[in-house]
């Protein structure tokens, strides 16, 4: 048996054998946890919903066409390309900078989009966002949705909000007393730790490793 050192979006930052955990911070402001784990596992596993996925591996449709587009200026280089060859009106279809964003188009996946109903972060208030809404995405583990959590274990406003548990079949939408970041984070049997520094109090900043950003969502319409 392993044990791993967790952050709450699920990834890895240590692997060591059970028993010979060492001692993190995990009062205030941590966002660590030491989970238990199988022999085999690796720091490419990925800890979501409380189950281990091996080889976690996710490629966002949306981030991968980001990239595709290329850098801003890139585009603005063939667009200034284009506009002094004096291609405009339908021969502007033929330049570098239409001919580049159409062949990214149709290579790419295609993306679909939902909107969502979150609270304004000034006024509390419910207001609607467009995401993307890809039915592979990993689960938007956080502070107030840590990873080993199972789903029973989530709040009520997270089960709803993502459908979970009960929700699973039904069309609820959170509301705003409800919702995900109104919820205080609810923690799973771990692995007891010490807390080595007690005086640090919340906010307080907490370095960690291993910090890969592939999964981050990006919410940019670019069609």
């Amino acid at each position: 048996m392993k044990s791993c050192l967790v952050r709450s979006d699920g990834f890895i930052t240590d692997i060591c054998n059970k028993g010979e955990e060492f001692e993190v911070y995990t009062g205030p402001g941590s966002s660590l946890k030491w989970v238990d784990a199988p022999d085999e596992v690796d720091i490419e596993w990925r800890l979501m919903l409380g189950e281990w996925i091996p080889d976690f591996l996710y490629t966002d449709p949306l981030n991968e066409k980001l990239i595709a587009y290329g850098e801003p200026g890139a585009q603005i280089g063939k667009l200034w390309k284009d506009i002094d060859a004096g291609l405009f009106g339908e021969n502007a279809k033929k330049g570098q900078f239409y001919t580049h964003i159409a062949e990214v188009k149709a290579k790419s996946q295609p993306i679909t989009w939902k909107e969502i109903e979150v609270p304004d972060p000034m006024t509390g208030e419910m207001v609607k966002e467009r995401v993307s809404d890809e039915p592979d995405q990993p689960f938007p583990h956080d502070d107030n949705m840590p990873a080993w959590n199972t789903a029973e274990q989530m709040d009520i406003g997270v089960r709803r909000e993502f459908k979970l548990c009960e929700f699973a079949d039904r069309g609820d939408v959170a509301t705003g007393s409800d919702h995900v970041d109104a919820q205080p984070i609810t923690s799973a049997p771990v692995t007891d730790v010490v807390d080595t520094n007690p005086d640090v109090v919340s906010g307080s900043d907490v370095p960690t490793s291993h910090a890969p950003d592939s999964d981050d969502r990006i919410t940019t319409d670019v069609g």
